[in-house]
């Protein structure tokens, strides 16, 4: 089994928390679960929502039990095809953000179509894969296999716009990197006035720099970075492997510029972080013993130096959309970025490219000009 993270530490406590507090049924799913390698963080969001199903049942009274955990295979079976309809109707009624109308539309069906999803791998299990004592499955009928899962129709142009809000001006991302870097009066350090925040900046700058460089000339997400380990890297090939959503292993390659920073980084590591040696992470914090680095830190500090040079503060993801513009914008082609990113649809990736295509806003604004010149 690969190294655990902290990060994956908490999630499988939680796991182990949120089963005690459901049926038999969902420990036997998610052993199932387990067994075809489906990653355990999909397994925690599944387990996290069939409690919010099972605890719909009992509030509408569906099921004549007051504890989730004695929701039995006879109450999932007179479960009928109208009752999941008013469930999912319940899902996208909720209030999940105040954002721009089309924005939080699409974020609730995104919300309520990884609902449905949920529920149909459960079903299937109990009524197709499953077996029992006696061979047989614990449920005679799939009632999912009658719901289909609700999308909502968007143009691939309306959604790049959407993403477009978060992309960073490409020509000034290895810019940013320098300015971490620089300790002139045009750098991040200058701007610092509180001694402690001095002090903190220098004791974490080179493991700072490399972590938002990485980010920056690969695209990984921060969730693939924060679990790199040590034996990970190829020192003379230049890359690292890396562990994709799903459980799938990848190997990135790093550019000179920010493998470099790499190297000063791992250059100080075991001397400036606290037993790290005995750490297999590569990314560490300040900790005796050291420990890996979480998700959210890296997030907080990502946010903490942006803020002092874009206009706005981003979280690492937008590192990752910035990336995947400028690479389209510098030649890449789609198939490549589609692998760097990890991207399991081609459709996902080709919206990057309605945002690093503006042939198309320059023709649009040459025709206004025109229009206007019209006598």
């Amino acid at each position: 089994m690969a190294t655990l993270s902290p990060d994956d530490l908490k999630i499988l406590e939680y796991t182990d928390n949120l089963i005690k507090e459901l049926p038999f049924y969902i420990r036997d799913f998610r052993i199932e679960k387990t067994k075809e390698q489906i990653s355990f963080r999909t397994i925690h969001q599944y387990l996290y929502r069939y409690k919010i199903f099972f605890e719909w049942l009992i509030k509408e009274g569906i099921v004549d039990s007051a504890d989730i955990k004695e929701i039995t295979l006879e109450h999932l079976s007179k479960i009928r095809k109208k009752d999941i309809e008013y469930f999912i109707e319940h899902v996208s009624k909720e209030d999940i953000s105040k954002e721009h109308e089309t924005s939080r539309r699409v974020r609730e069906m995104r919300s309520v179509s990884l609902m449905v999803s949920a529920l149909k791998s459960l079903f299937h299990f109990l009524a197709v894969t499953s077996d029992d004592e006696q061979g047989k499955t614990y449920l005679s009928e799939n009632i999912m296999a009658k719901v289909k899962i609700p999308v909502y129709k968007e143009t691939s142009a309306n959604r790049a716009a959407e993403i477009a809000t978060q992309i960073l001006d490409s020509n000034r991302l290895f810019d940013f990197v320098d300015y971490l870097g620089n300790d002139g009066p045009d750098g991040y350090l200058a701007k610092l006035k509180v001694p402690q925040q001095i002090s903190l900046f220098k004791r974490d700058r080179e493991r700072d720099i490399a972590i938002i460089a990485i980010l920056l000339s690969t695209g990984m997400r921060v969730g693939e970075l924060a679990r790199i380990t040590m034996s990970d890297i190829n020192y003379s090939a230049q890359t690292v492997k890396i562990t994709r959503k799903g459980n799938k292993k990848d190997t990135i390659y790093i550019i000179d510029s920010a493998f470099n920073r790499l190297l000063e980084y791992i250059a100080i590591r075991n001397t400036r972080y606290p037993q790290a040696e005995v750490c297999p992470f590569l990314f560490v914090t300040f900790r005796k013993p050291a420990r890996a680095i979480s998700i959210r830190t890296i997030q907080m500090f990502v946010e903490k130096y942006t803020e002092s040079y874009f206009p706005n503060g981003v979280y690492p993801h937008k590192l990752r959309h910035s990336f995947s513009v400028a690479f389209i914008k510098n030649g890449g082609e789609m198939t490549m970025l589609r692998d760097l990113l990890g991207h399991t649809d081609i459709k996902t990736t080709s919206l990057y490219i309605n945002m690093a295509n503006s042939d198309k806003i320059h023709a649009l604004n040459a025709l206004e000009s025109y229009l206007r010149t019209r006598p």
